[in-house]
């Protein structure tokens, strides 16, 4: 897996700004500048964006830069807190936010979603030893299986909701570093977790004898939201991952990160920049 190498990143100009909740009784703004792409983005989920140092990282910056080369624009990033990002669009302080997303009725009126630029949801870890018996779909409900999650995350609802006490027995845990400690420690033996999440925490700690079955619990797409009054930008961004499909520049950009194929789902937008309302996404 190719991870923190610039060998095919542009340099681009990058303003990171942070917004804070005393905007959120702002007019829309109409200081967008033609010349560049202002991205609205959350930090603190490596690996789809974090800071590093001064550097902010991850797939959806690396993705944001190249498709504002790509249109011929500077990238502009502006880092938001997950729930300032729809309305610094709404006000038009940002051309498009990156993420998933669970809108209200109204929001997905005014919205134009794209295609996706990457495919995540809940999965599971386990160890190499385990994979033909913890591996398959459902495995985890097997009598005696010690099922961890982080407590206060879709995990932990995953479990609740689909794992019956009286079978399995439930681990919580306050981060995922310690879970991925107690599974490594034989603690647990299957860890439920977000996916590309997982899988870097799994990379960066050394864990070698954990790996993670590409078969997703549940599956959430990642998308570009555009206000529906800029319907040329979300028909740009769309054609813009057509053509990294084409080429196998999406695959490539997101592979720096994390090594999954199915977090790059091969789906063609038959109405470049239609509305989308989504389904409930976390």
């Amino acid at each position: 897996m190719l991870r923190l190498t610039p060998s095919f990143l542009m340099v681009l100009i990058l303003f990171v700004a942070t917004w804070g909740c005393s905007h959120s009784g702002q007019p829309r703004s109409n200081d967008s500048d033609p010349t560049s792409l202002r991205v609205g983005l959350s930090l603190g989920r490596p690996p789809l964006a974090f800071q590093s140092d001064t550097q902010v990282q991850g797939i959806e910056p690396d993705l944001a830069r190249r498709a504002a080369q790509q249109l011929g624009r500077n990238a502009q990033l502006i880092i938001l807190e997950p729930e300032q990002r729809l309305p610094a669009l709404e006000r038009g302080q940002v051309d498009t936010i990156m993420g998933q997303w669970s809108m209200t009725t109204s929001e997905a009126d005014s919205i134009l979603l794209t295609q996706p630029y990457l495919r995540g949801g809940q999965g599971v870890a386990i160890r190499k030893e385990d994979r033909l018996r913890l591996g398959p779909p459902g495995a985890m409900h097997l009598p005696g299986v010690r099922v961890g999650y982080v407590w206060e995350s879709p995990g932990e609802d995953y479990a609740g909701a689909h794992l019956g006490i009286e079978q399995v027995e439930v681990y919580g845990f306050t981060s995922p570093e310690a879970a991925l400690r107690s599974l490594r420690a034989r603690r647990i033996d299957l860890l439920i977790g977000h996916v590309p999440e997982m899988g870097w925490l799994i990379e960066n700690s050394g864990a070698t004898e954990i790996i993670t079955p590409e078969a997703l619990l549940t599956e959430e797409d990642f998308t570009w939201a555009v206000s529906r009054d800029n319907p040329e930008l979300a028909r740009a961004l769309d054609g813009v991952l057509d053509q990294w499909r084409a080429d196998d520049e999406l695959r490539r950009i997101v592979e720096r990160w994390v090594a999954k194929p199915w977090t790059t789902p091969q789906i063609q937008s038959s109405r470049p920049g239609a509305a989308v309302r989504p389904a409930n996404r976390r």
